[in-house]
């Protein structure tokens, strides 16, 4: 047989830092992916005869495990569909690969470490992306498939030299479905033994099949129990998605935006898929600072769908660490404990901000501003709209000049007008920072007015009618007189940063202009 190549020493070196070994390995590579690209354009020339003689040829057979594999290997190439489905193949080949080489790496450890039994990874379609820089890109390569093609799956980027490598490496990796069980793409979890500069979580990008903004991790998994009436559980990652899942027993099931904030397409697919307003939401995001906003933003998107929005105490840990820890009867036992209105976590989160400065004479003062500020903003549209009609768009005082108590016929009506959580949390305000009811009603009605100001297209009217309103602006609290002098309501910073006066007894009235 005559020899088309020299031995390889002859042209990859023998000196290994020469790097032999790589040198073959990329050459092998550039051939296989020429040979795909002829193999490509001949399937749009030659007839499908001719093509059914070629391909068999071209394709090498991905290695099997001894036992049986949790999920078929790649569908010959023939019989795979054409166009932009064939990404969609990709994707579920790619899986499937991921899916037989979980068992001898890293990853059964970690799942078993979590709580995931070896069943529940496979329900879950759980796999693993091997070291290698090309092991995965090899394996689709061989099967016939062409690197722009695998690119456009996100399973692939190009490397410094122009080469097509993995986008997942030595990680555990997770697929994420669309609502019709199609996989979109996938989320890579790190070893644990990572150094710092490598990313915990690793998304798919961006592509004509993934969009995580409008992807729901877990919810194709969830569809069977949400339409039975379980009550979804929005939390930040994947592995608190399957805790919550594997605790819940169809009573509550676990959803997990895609390394993203909740987007308003992703609550739109949710209530597609059950009946909110009946089930309400629990969030059980983290409760640090990005927990917190990330709650805010959900308690905005959410509530046009349901007024049940409440989160469940974890105490400082996520669901995935309660489950490790406790198993699922301690994340079951946290669920079913009674949740805490998300408003109120909301609002408790904000009062915090002012602890430091509750022992001073305006420390109460601008934390009652700060959190009636917050309300009037999460406000539901129809509710802020009949405030400012009972107010006529002017600020409503509760003392008069002399710091006498004022009652205003107004102020039944706006407490009337507010949502069940919102004046469960006027209440518990006036409680907690020893003011009136009726001035945290009056504090968040005027909250509500000046937002209008702000926002609203016609500002010089709002501004003429705040000017003309002739309501005097309160003298400022102080110690020991809580009751008899009320907070102002004229000043629209809600972190005013008055100091005490000596002498004066009454402030110029702010008109707002």
């Amino acid at each position: 047989m005559p020899r088309y190549l020299d031995p390889p020493a002859a042209w990859a070196g023998t000196d290994p830092r020469a790097q032999p070994a790589a040198t073959i390995l990329a050459a092998g590579e550039r051939v296989v992916a020429a040979a795909t690209r002829i193999t490509r354009h001949l399937d749009q020339a030659a007839p499908d005869a001719a093509v059914a003689t070629l391909r068999p040829a071209a394709k090498t057979a991905v290695p099997q495990p001894e036992a049986a594999p949790a999920h078929p290997a790649p569908t010959p190439i023939a019989a795979r569909p054409k166009r932009d489905t064939r990404q969609l193949a990709i994707l579920d080949d790619a899986a499937a690969i991921f899916s037989q080489q979980l068992a001898d790496s890293w990853g059964a450890a970690y799942l078993l470490s979590r709580g995931i039994t070896p069943a529940t990874a496979r329900e879950w379609h759980i796999g693993y992306a091997a070291a290698g820089w090309t092991e995965l890109t090899s394996h689709l390569l061989a099967a016939g498939y062409a690197e722009e093609e695998i690119e456009a799956t996100g399973l692939a980027r190009r490397s410094s030299r122009g080469t097509p490598i993995d986008q997942f490496r030595d990680r555990v990796v997770l697929p994420v479905r669309a609502a019709d069980g199609r996989i979109a793409g996938f989320i890579g979890r790190a070893s644990p033994g990572s150094t710092s500069d490598v990313p915990k979580y690793l998304n798919s990008p961006e592509t004509s099949h993934y969009k995580k903004s409008d992807l729901l991790f877990g919810l194709r998994e969830a569809q069977g129990a949400l339409k039975a009436g379980a009550t979804p559980v929005l939390v930040e990652g994947p592995f608190d998605a399957i805790a919550v899942t594997i605790a819940g027993e169809g009573h509550w099931v676990g959803l997990a935006p895609c390394g993203t904030a909740l987007t308003p397409s992703q609550a739109a697919l949710l209530a597609s898929n059950c009946n909110l307003a009946g089930t309400g939401v629990l969030v059980a995001f983290d409760d640090d600072p990005a927990g917190v906003k990330a709650a805010i933003r959900a308690y905005r998107i959410l509530r046009p769908f349901t007024a049940i929005l409440r989160q469940p105490v974890l105490a400082g840990r996520d669901p995935a660490q309660i489950l490790e820890q406790e198993g699922p009867p301690g994340l079951r036992a946290v669920l079913t404990a009674e949740a805490v209105p998300l408003l109120s976590v909301i609002v408790d989160a904000d009062l915090g901000r002012w602890q430091h400065r509750m022992s001073e004479t305006e420390g109460p003062l601008l934390a009652l501003r700060s959190a009636a500020a917050l309300l009037a903003d999460l406000l539901p549209p129809a509710a802020a709209d009949q405030v400012r009609q009972t107010t006529a768009g002017t600020e409503l005082t509760a003392v008069d000049d002399e710091a006498r108590p004022v009652v205003s016929p107004q102020v039944p009506l706006v407490a009337r007008a507010f949502p069940v959580d919102t004046a469960i949390e006027a209440v518990r305000l006036a409680s907690r920072l020893g003011f009136p009811a009726d001035e945290v009603v009056i504090e968040i009605a005027n909250a509500v007015t000046r937002q209008a100001v702000r926002r609203g297209p016609d500002r010089s009217a709002t501004h003429a009618r705040l000017a003309a309103s002739g309501f005097p602006a309160p003298t400022p609290r102080w110690p020991g007189d809580r009751r008899a002098a009320g907070p102002s309501s004229r000043c629209h910073d809600p972190a005013y940063p008055f100091t005490r006066p000596t002498k004066v007894t009454r402030r110029p009235r702010d008109t707002g202009t």
